[in-house]
């Protein structure tokens, strides 16, 4: 995105919260932009680290939307473990985290968000409350 484009909608930070947030708002139609600094969307659920209070205490799913969607295309790839219980009565959804992140990145892109990795948001310009401008640092 050039320093002249225009975005309806701006998120910085790609963790599945931001990225979330990108999809849905593309999904209404609007132009958006989601500003990652590393070098995936993902965050903590492209760490292999289990995805917690995707179940309750019996391991029972009770997570849809956006993140029930992804697990089920982990899945359909074969990179969905499943509800694994740590015997605390705590259930962790155990999945490929570089599955997950194909799978994200690839939600992303088919809603039309534009990501840009490696970027910082450095500053704001806003005039009358209303945000003019942001300025990014750019690691590539």
């Amino acid at each position: 995105m050039s320093a002249v484009e225009r975005c309806d909608v701006m998120v910085v930070g790609g963790g599945i919260a931001g990225s979330a947030a990108a999809i849905a708002a593309a999904e209404t139609g609007g132009r958006v932009l989601l500003v990652e600094s590393g070098g995936a969307p993902g965050g903590d659920a492209i760490t292999g680290l289990p995805i917690l209070g995707a179940c309750n205490a019996c391991g029972e799913w009770v997570v849809g939307g956006l993140l029930r969607t992804l697990l089920e295309r982990c899945d359909a790839t074969g990179g969905l473990i499943g509800p694994v219980c740590d015997w605390r009565t705590v259930w962790g959804v155990c999945v490929d985290p570089e599955v997950f992140r194909l799978v994200l990145s690839g939600a992303l892109h088919g809603a039309g968000v534009t990501l840009l990795t490696h970027t910082l948001a450095d500053g704001v310009e806003v005039a009358d409350g209303r945000i003019g401008a942001v300025s990014m640092i750019n690691r590539n």
